[in-house]
């Protein structure tokens, strides 16, 4: 694991996450998947990307008042924290999941968490999945 980095899948609505994503994840090996909004996320994503060797997802969406969408935030406040309880029973660390809601501007708090989900990540290792299967 020499020089290992993990690989984290964003999923990064397009009102909020990807322009706080623009400046704020340069240090990490963070690949972008652009969605309308994060309540559009469903968890069936974010099992897909771990299974094809993701070490990480995170969802980057705009904060439950700033929704463009009015109701996206809040449905994916409700659904994606339900996918946690999934990946543990099935045997997953819940560590390799997180969701950020931020505004447009908010680029340190977005770097903060890839910076503390990779710490993370790196305590737990490369995902069992190999990484070469990814093809996102």
């Amino acid at each position: 694991m020499n020089g290992w980095r993990p690989l984290i899948i964003c999923f990064a609505c397009r009102h909020s996450g990807c322009s706080a994503a623009d400046l704020g994840a340069k240090d990490y090996d963070v690949r972008f998947v652009k969605v309308a909004c994060a309540g559009r996320v469903s968890p069936q994503f974010v099992m897909h990307a771990l299974q094809r060797g993701a070490d990480g997802v995170l969802v980057a969406g705009c904060a439950p008042s700033e929704c463009h969408f009015s109701s996206g935030a809040y449905q994916a406040r409700r659904h994606l924290p339900l996918l946690q309880q999934v990946l543990g029973f099935m045997g997953l660390e819940t560590q390799r999941f997180a969701i950020v809601w931020l505004e447009r501007a908010e680029t340190n708090l977005f770097r903060d968490t890839v910076q503390a989900m990779a710490e993370r990540i790196k305590l737990l290792g490369p995902n069992a999945v190999l990484r070469e299967e990814l093809k996102l």
